[in-house]
């Protein structure tokens, strides 16, 4: 008698269990059915997340951030000269994580700088010549007759 008390005592405590939960359930959801409430205990906990799954990228965002206010003018001269497209201080944030509006040092620079055009909304790139495409090119080269930089036509024109 004494080993068949133990199963049965178990079951009891299970039947006492389920109740317990099935009230509680009732009384925090009343639209669930006491199978759903079965069915989500019976899930796979999902797997755990790391803290953070972009700390390499927020990392590098905090590098750029506290490099010197040079090393960040040279990233928005580099994005600048690569897109040839004007970008606001908001567009320079989204592209090379410098933060032109709150860096006043960095916004002087880059206003003060010969390379860069700021029409008071956008910056952009000015080259020292204004070429569009190859015609002219040709007709720049054409101009000088003993020669023009190579890296000032570079500079101008990037197919």
């Amino acid at each position: 008698m004494g080993l068949q008390e133990g199963p049965d005592r178990f079951k009891k405590q299970q039947e006492q269990c389920q109740s317990t939960r099935i009230s509680i359930a009732s009384n925090n959801r009343a639209t669930e059915t006491p199978k759903a409430v079965f069915a989500a205990a019976a899930r796979v906990p999902a797997p755990s997340v790391k803290f953070s799954d972009n700390t390499e990228r927020l990392q590098h965002i905090h590098s750029i951030r506290n490099a010197p206010d040079g090393a960040q003018v040279k990233r928005v001269i580099d994005l600048l000269l690569k897109t040839r497209q004007a970008f606001t201080p908001e567009g320079i944030y989204e592209n090379c994580y410098v933060d032109v509006n709150h860096n006043e040092t960095v916004f002087k620079r880059l206003t003060d700088n010969p390379k860069v055009h700021y029409d008071g909304k956008c910056f952009s790139y000015k080259s020292k010549h204004a070429v569009k495409d190859r015609s002219q090119v040709l007709s720049l080269v054409q101009k000088f007759p003993e020669g023009i930089p190579v890296i000032d036509l570079k500079d101008a024109y990037i197919p």
